[in-house]
């Protein structure tokens, strides 16, 4: 899987780190999906992260998805985020999201959103 530029709608709005002011309250597979997602660092062993899971996690969250063509997979945030760029996401041949593209898919909700491990917590 690999991540690849995204189209900017809105020029003014795009956060460069995390914001440790969000807070979002997610399920618990929503949840775990992103810990996993964001916590790569000090990890112990490989991390990876499964496609069905991180496209069930991304809808929970709002986003739409859309086929761009062949593997590539586009999310577009919902209304309220601080950017409203699209993510391109190329589809895993083997429906496993790991290595560097777990980390460019990371970064790049990071820089866009200004989302983190600490963005999420458990709803009640």
């Amino acid at each position: 899987m690999t991540t690849s530029r995204s189209r900017r709608t809105n020029r003014n709005s795009s956060p460069t780190s995390v914001n440790t002011h969000v807070q979002i309250f997610v399920k618990r597979d929503t949840y775990d999906t992103l810990q996993a997602l964001f916590l790569r660092e000090g990890a112990v062993g490989r991390v990876e992260v499964d496609w069905k899971s991180l496209r069930r996690a991304m809808l929970s969250l709002g986003f739409a998805m859309t086929t761009r063509s062949g593997r590539v997979r586009e999310f577009v945030p919902p209304d309220g985020l601080a950017s409203s760029m699209t993510v391109e996401v190329s589809k895993p041949s083997k429906g496993i999201v790991q290595g560097k593209a777990l980390r460019r898919l990371s970064q790049r909700m990071t820089r866009l959103y200004g989302w983190g491990p600490a963005s999420f917590k458990l709803q009640e």
